[in-house]
C-alpha cells in the first residue's frame, strides 16, 4: 500500500507509492509532505520528494540518516488507484538536499529524481558511429545506447535515418536527442523503454478528460487558446552540387487532422506565413527537411489548452506524448488532443494533475471520443 496525505468522503483517494531499489519505503511514508513530478515530451521527467526529518532520542535523523537515500539509487513513483497502479516516474535519485534550521522540528530532506534519461547522462563520450565501409543507422544507435543503460527501445519506435557516419563527442543523451531532432522525432522515457519516433496521434486515446459532465466530471479547469501567429510552412535551403545553399524549399505539416476543420485560419487573402530554417547548422538535406517538417508540425498544433485534473476522480496517470479525448466543452473544443506536459502533485490537498495539451483542429471527428455531455 502507499501513503495518502488527504481524506475525501466521496471517493477513494489515490495513493502514492515510492520505491527505492525496488522496495517501497513504507516506514518513511509518515514523513512525506509532498511529491511533485513534472513530465514533458520536450525534455525529461523530473520530480521531487520532500520529507519532514525528525530526530530520535539518540540523535539519529530518521530520514536524513536513512542508508537507502543515496544518489543514483533506482526510484519508482506510482499512483495507486485501488484497482491498479500506474507509473508516474521511473529513474534515479540525482540530488539530495538536507535542511537543518535552528528549529529542529523544521528539518527536511528533498530528493530530486529524474527519469531513465539520466542513465545516459554520465559524461562526455567520444566514439564513432559508422564509417565509409560500414555506415551506421539510428536504429543501431538507439539499440546500443538503450542496452548499455539497461533499457529497451519502445516497440513503436521508428527507424530513423541510415548510412550514417557520425562522431559523438557529447553525452549519450545529448547525442540521442540530436538524432531525434535530426529526424523530427520525439524522445520519451517511460516504463523502462525509450520511444524514438514521430507524434503518436493514431494510438488509442487515454481515458477521457471530462469537463462539465455532472458526477462524471474529473476536470477542475480547462482553458483552450488558439495561436494563429505561427507559420505552418517552414522552408529550408536545399544544397546544390557544390554543397552551397540554394533556393528555399517550403515544407508543409503532415500530421493527421485531429478534428473536423483546421485550427489555423486561412488569412483571408493575406500573404502566406513562411518560416525559414537556417542552413548553416544542418549537415544535409535529409536532416534539413526533417527538421523543417517537425517545426511545421509544431506550428500546426496551434490550439493549446491548459487545465487541472482531480487525479483521484480521473483514476489514471495522464501520460505525455499520447492522445487524450476531452469532452464537455462544446462542439469546437471537445475532441482529441495531444498531451505535451503534465505536473503531478501529491500533498495534503489531494492528487492534482496540471496539464498542457495541443491539437491542430477544431471539432470532434465522427465516432471519436466520448459521447458529448451537457453542462450542468
Amino acid at each position: 500500500m502507499g501513503f495518502s496525505l488527504f481524506k475525501q468522503p466521496y471517493i477513494m483517494p489515490a495513493e502514492c507509492i515510492i520505491k527505492i531499489d525496488g522496495d517501497p519505503i513504507t516506514d518513511l511514508y509518515p514523513f512525506v509532505t509532498e511529491v511533485s513530478v513534472n513530465a514533458t515530451r520536450e525534455r525529461f521527467t523530473e520530480g521531487t520528494i520532500t520529507f519532514y526529518s525528525p530526530v530520535d532520542e539518540t540523535g539519529y535523523w530518521l530520514v536524513a540518516d536513512d542508508p537507502r537515500l543515496v544518489t543514483w539509487a533506482d526510484v519508482l513513483i506510482e499512483a495507486d488507484f485501488q484497482d491498479g497502479t500506474e507509473e508516474v516516474l521511473r529513474g534515479v535519485i540525482l540530488r539530495i538536499d538536507n535542511s537543518f534550521p535552528a528549529n529542529a522540528g523544521q528539518a527536511n530532506v528533498k530528493l530530486t529524481c529524474r527519469d531513465d534519461s539520466a542513465r545516459l547522462d554520465r559524461g562526455v563520450r567520444n566514439r564513432p558511429w559508422g564509417d565509409e565501409k560500414a555506415p551506421s543507422t539510428d536504429t543501431a544507435i538507439l539499440q546500443t545506447m538503450s542496452g548499455e543503460a539497461g533499457l529497451a527501445p519502445h516497440p513503436d519506435s521508428e527507424a530513423g535515418m541510415s548510412d550514417l557516419i557520425k562522431l559523438q563527442n557529447v553525452s549519450d543523451i545529448q547525442f540521442l536527442r540530436q538524432r531525434a531532432k535530426a529526424n523530427g522525432y520525439e524522445l520519451i522515457f517511460h516504463g523502462g523503454q525509450i520511444y524514438f519516433g514521430t507524434r503518436r496521434l493514431k494510438m488509442e486515446s487515454q481515458p477521457t478528460i471530462m469537463v462539465y459532465a455532472g458526477q462524471a466530471s474529473n476536470c477542475r479547469s480547462f482553458s483552450p487558446r488558439n495561436d494563429g501567429q505561427k507559420a505552418r510552412k517552414v522552408a529550408y535551403a536545399r544544397r546544390d552540387d557544390k554543397g552551397d545553399p540554394g533556393a528555399p524549399v517550403p515544407v508543409e505539416p503532415n500530421l493527421e487532422l485531429m478534428g473536423t476543420e483546421p485550427a489555423q485560419g486561412t488569412g483571408n487573402g493575406l500573404p502566406e506565413q513562411v518560416d525559414y530554417l537556417g542552413a548553416q547548422t544542418v549537415p544535409n538535406d535529409a536532416e534539413s527537411e526533417a527538421m523543417a517538417r517537425a517545426r511545421a508540425n509544431d506550428a500546426d498544433m496551434s490550439l493549446h489548452a491548459d487545465g487541472e485534473l482531480d487525479g483521484s476522480l480521473y483514476g489514471h496517470v495522464l501520460r505525455v506524448g499520447e492522445p487524450v479525448e476531452v469532452d464537455g466543452v462544446g462542439e469546437r473544443y471537445s475532441g482529441t488532443y495531444y498531451v505535451d506536459s503534465v505536473t503531478h502533485r501529491f500533498d495534503v490537498k489531494g492528487y492534482d494533475q496540471r496539464f498542457s495539451l495541443s491539437r491542430n483542429a477544431l471539432g470532434r471527428k465522427p465516432g471519436g471520443g466520448a459521447t458529448p455531455s451537457v453542462p450542468v
